[in-house]
């Protein structure tokens, strides 16, 4: 939605249509990453959604390096709103339970 957000435990707040644009940066300094998002668990109740479902993530930190990597496992929380007849993501929130290799660098 235009006035979504998504938050995240290192990269702060992205907010709005904007999130391409701001996170880019900050995922710019991997030199790869790679997602699984798994349990997907949906509720609708009209025009609002919400969801959960795991993530386990890893970053390669150093180019040409792939035993450097950052990873995280957790999970993803989604609120979305129906707009003019699509689904819009209004929120996502990701919260890690583990860490695990390289630290993670700062907001880009």
């Amino acid at each position: 939605t235009a006035d979504g957000e998504f938050t995240a435990p290192l990269g702060g707040t992205f907010r709005g249509r904007d999130f391409p644009t701001l996170s880019g940066p900050f995922m710019s300094q991997f030199a790869a990453t790679h997602h699984l998002s798994t349990n997907h668990a949906i509720e609708i109740d009209g025009d609002r959604a919400t969801s959960r479902s795991y993530v386990q993530a890893v970053h390669v930190t150093r180019e040409g390096d792939l035993s450097a990597h950052a990873d995280i496992g957790g999970w993803y929380d989604h609120t979305f709103a129906r707009q003019d007849g699509e689904w819009r993501i209004a929120s996502m929130k990701l919260s890690f339970v583990w860490t695990d290799g390289e630290a993670f660098p700062s907001r880009g």
